[in-house]
């Protein structure tokens, strides 16, 4: 007579040996997410950008010659790669340079988490808009669009929620889809203070307090309506 199950395998089962490598301390790609996926198992589309809605806008410097209103927000931004590699050093491989590559020809598909958007409206500037803003349906969603002030969209890395933030990567198959295994799921480093000075960095601090990743440096693109 016995209170086991007399079919179990005398090895440890499926269940245990997951609970044991979910309790290896050494195995920290368990924290990363599970891959984005399309219905068929393919890579999902890369997240270029975040869509807000509803925000608050705040009055910055008032009375100063770079006063504006301003927002921001946090996304995990998701870009394809080709190849992380490369034998010109930082500057990456030269089809990822310009934005990352097409799903088609990506090898990788890496997420960015707490990623900041940052919207700026300048109200005391005298730049010269690209084109003179028309209120009418058809100029409505051509560039630069109708909004009267000079606007600038920024996307850097400063900011955000020291707990989530990290960079993290997963390989795709040959026919794009991801397989959600350990090998395939890795972390990336990061330097954030990439041409400037990094302020309170946070890699290898997960403790890190106050404001975290300030400074000059580190991955960003900024797009603006109006001319320089």
């Amino acid at each position: 007579m016995t209170f086991q199950d007399p079919t179990a395998s005398s090895t440890s089962s499926p269940a245990s040996r997951l609970a044991k490598r979910a309790d290896d301390p050494t195995n920290i790609t368990l924290v990363i997410p599970p891959p984005s996926l399309n219905p068929d198992g393919t890579a999902a589309a890369a997240t270029l950008l975040p869509f807000p809605s509803a925000q608050p806008l705040r009055l910055f410097n008032r009375g100063k010659s770079d006063e504006h209103y301003g927002f921001y927000t946090y996304f995990d931004r998701s870009i394809f790669l080709k190849s992380i590699d490369s034998s010109t050093g930082r500057g990456g491989n030269p089809a990822d340079t310009n934005g990352g590559s097409t799903r088609d020809a990506a090898t990788l598909r890496c997420t960015f988490t707490q990623t900041r958007f940052l919207v700026q409206v300048w109200t005391k500037s005298n730049q010269a808009l690209l084109n003179p803003p028309q209120n009418t349906t058809e100029e409505a969603f051509k560039r630069p669009g109708t909004f009267p002030y000079p606007v600038t969209f920024t996307l850097d890395r400063h900011g955000g929620d020291v707990a989530k933030k990290n960079l993290f990567c997963y390989k795709m198959e040959s026919d794009g889809t991801i397989v959600n295994k350990d090998a395939n799921k890795f972390f990336q480093f990061e330097d954030r203070g990439f041409g400037g000075n990094l302020v309170n960095g946070t890699q290898g601090r997960p403790n890190a307090k106050g404001p975290i990743d300030g400074g000059t440096g580190g991955c960003r693109c900024k797009w603006q309506n109006w001319v320089d």
